[in-house]
């Protein structure tokens, strides 16, 4: 079978869960000592259906599976291999992305690029490929079996070009890979697998199952839904007590009505966004088998314009985790930036400016604007892990 010229990708997956030394020796693999029964369970679980996906895509022929070198990826790399029905002659290892070359310690963006960069002529350049692919010095498919947090790094390079590209004068541009919000933030879980269609972004998932998940996603989406509550309640209030002053007030100036009016008009807007991200989430908590199905061909796999992961082999968890991201983006916080811009040309308007004194009042608000976007990245929560 030949592969489908329209669906190129490159799949990257973090290993399977690991057992290590001191755990219980009942909880170890026979055939996969690095890793735990349950791991090898999931992680055949995830190939078997990985199969299926690739015998509908174009075959087993052209998918070549890499690993990072350590116990924990090789084992996984096999099984995964095992699963695809497939050998690897020569051992496909690229130690570039292992744990021991990128310390989470101490690595970069600038290393990871030239990491990446270094696997992208390996992976484009394995001489003993070419009796595999009849001479073709190309890996059209292939997946990199790797650890965490280095493998979750990979989602978050951005640039416009993926490790697929056949066109020797993009080559250049291939350490540029990945540019989907949804995943600067997110980080494979153990055993997952994801497939990510030129232009790096993410269409195919295959993840373990667990419900637990699911269930943790969604309360996060209720404290969204019931934040958005309270503050679209709070600025309808604060709209209603502003107009009514508004229109209370006499003898105002023509620059302090417009800067009134554009100050409600402002929080209008805001308590809008904030009204749609209570619906949009309140359709998030809708049960998954009530979710409508598009017709076929709707979700087109080299559709430019679509970013969402596909169900199936998606599951629900990414569906609800990619969309929280995206109304949380697009409706809560514009919402929340009008409404502080509302309220800095309300205060204003109230002042009756009248001159240019009042440019050192708007002066300040921009200060108070910038310290606290500074405070906000300067005090974020900063998560990682390595395995």
């Amino acid at each position: 079978m030949t592969s489908n010229p329209g669906m190129t990708w490159i799949g990257l997956m973090r290993h399977a869960e690991s057992w290590y030394p001191g755990m219980d020796e009942k909880d170890q693999s026979e055939r996969f000592p690095s890793l735990t029964k349950t791991g090898e369970r999931s992680v055949r679980a995830i190939g078997r259906r990985f199969r299926e996906f690739v015998d509908q895509t174009g075959g087993t022929d052209q998918v070549f599976v890499f690993d990072v070198g350590t116990p924990q990826s090789s084992e996984t790399a096999a099984v995964i291999r095992q699963q695809l029905g497939i050998h690897a002659k020569p051992q496909l290892v690229l130690p570039q992305l292992s744990p021991m070359r990128l310390p989470s310690y101490q690595t970069d963006d600038e290393r990871l690029r030239h990491a990446w960069d270094r696997v992208v002529v390996e992976v484009m350049h394995v001489k003993d490929l070419k009796h595999v692919q009849g001479g073709k010095n190309v890996v059209d498919h292939c997946v990199i079996v790797g650890h965490h947090p280095q493998i979750s790094w990979l989602l978050q390079l951005h640039g416009n070009e993926n490790l697929l590209d056949r066109n020797e004068t993009k080559r250049r541009a291939l350490s540029r890979f990945i540019g989907l919000s949804p995943t600067k933030s997110y980080g494979l879980a153990t055993g997952e697998l994801i497939l990510l269609e030129p232009r790096g972004r993410p269409r195919f998932v295959f993840s373990p199952s667990d419900p637990n998940v699911g269930k943790e996603i969604r309360e996060k989406i209720k404290s969204k839904m019931d934040a958005a509550k309270v503050l679209g309640t709070f600025f309808t209030a604060l709209f209603t007590f502003a107009a009514n002053g508004v229109l209370d007030r006499t003898n105002s100036s023509s620059l302090s009505t417009g800067l009134a009016v554009g100050g409600l008009g402002l929080l209008a807007l805001a308590t809008v966004l904030y009204f749609y991200t209570v619906i949009f989430y309140d359709h998030l908590l809708m049960p998954t088998r009530f979710w409508s199905s598009g017709l076929p061909g709707a979700y087109s796999i080299i559709d430019g314009k679509k970013y969402h992961v596909l169900r199936p082999p998606g599951s629900d968890v990414w569906i609800l985790y990619q969309n929280m991201l995206r109304v949380w983006n697009r409706a809560f916080l514009p919402g929340t930036v009008l409404a502080a811009a509302g309220i800095a040309l309300i205060t204003l308007a109230f002042a009756d400016p009248d001159g240019y004194w009042w440019l050192g009042g708007s002066a300040i608000i921009a200060l108070v604007v910038a310290f606290s976007a500074g405070s906000y990245f300067w005090a974020r929560p900063r998560l990682g892990v390595n395995d």
